[in-house]
Parts: structure tokens; C-alpha cells; sequence
């Protein structure tokens, strides 16, 4: 059994190198070279992440500049809206005072004229009350001729202040 064993063993060295011949002249070098490959492969598949990550990076970074530009810029816009509103919030409402103001004036010039109005129609009343209680007493004590002509006279200046 020595024997045998010595022989499977030689045998086994002998096949075991020409296994090792025939794979290093034929078959390492294809599967070298495919690892070598793959290797290269993989490589470049992580230096492109890599550049991209970056790139992701980069414009993430640039949409939060823009963001923060666009919430600044609306800020702005709302705070020149409200400093608008407020001076024209100011203008009505200073507007608004003088009209009154102007109303009211208005109001009593009218009140003044409609006084003053009254105040005259009321003397003309006062003055034909008197005429007519006037002619009554010297209808008594006048002639006719000289009572016609205080009749003309106030019925005249009656006609000039209408």
C-alpha cells in the first residue's frame, strides 16, 4: 500500500502541475485579467459616485443659497407691501379727516345761511305784520287817498326785498 500511495502521490504532483502549466499558460491570465477588470471596474463605479455625491452636494447646497435668497427677496417684498399700506392706510385716513372737517365747516355755513335765511324771511314777516297792524291803526285815523299811498309804498319795498 506504501507503494501505492507513493505512486497516487506522484501521480497527483504530476497532475497537479500540469494543472498549474496549463492554467498559468491558459487560464490565469483571462481570469486575471477579468478580475483586474472588474477591480478597474469597480473603481471607476466609485469614483463616479463619488463625483456625483459631490455633485448632489453642490447643487443641494446651491438650491438652499436659492431658497434662502427667494425667502429673503419675499420678506422684503412684504415688508415694502406693509410700509405701502401703512402710508396709504395714513393718506385715507388723513384724507378722510379733512373731508370731515370739511363737511362739518360746510355743515355750518349752511346752518349759518339758513339762519341768517330765517332770521331775514322772519324780519319781512315781522315787517308785514307791522305794516298790516300799522295800516289798521292809521286806517282809522288816515284818509283814503293818503292810506292808497302807504299801501303803494310798502307793498314797493316789499317787492325789493323779494
Amino acid at each position: 500500500m506504501e507503494v501505492l500511495s507513493g505512486n497516487v502521490f506522484f501521480w497527483t504532483l504530476v497532475t497537479f502541475g500540469i494543472l498549474v502549466y496549463i492554467l498559468g499558460k491558459y487560464g490565469w491570465k483571462p481570469i486575471i485579467n477579468a478580475l483586474d477588470n472588474r477591480i478597474e471596474s469597480i473603481k471607476n463605479d466609485i469614483a463616479f459616485a463619488e463625483r456625483e455625491k459631490e455633485r448632489a452636494t453642490k447643487i443641494v447646497y446651491e438650491q438652499k443659497e436659492v431658497l434662502s435668497k427667494a425667502r429673503n427677496e419675499a420678506q422684503g417684498i412684504i415688508s415694502h407691501a406693509k410700509k405701502e399700506a401703512d402710508v396709504m392706510k395714513d393718506e385715507i385716513l388723513s384724507k378722510a379727516r379733512i373731508e370731515a372737517k370739511n363737511v362739518v365747516e360746510k355743515a355750518r355755513q349752511d346752518i349759518e345761511s339758513s339762519k341768517t335765511s330765517a332770521i331775514e324771511e322772519l324780519k319781512n314777516e315781522m315787517g308785514k305784520l307791522s305794516l298790516d297792524i300799522a295800516s289798521k291803526v292809521i286806517e282809522k285815523s288816515l284818509d283814503p287817498k293818503d292810506h292808497q299811498e302807504l299801501i303803494s309804498k310798502a307793498l314797493s319795498q316789499y317787492q325789493h326785498h323779494n
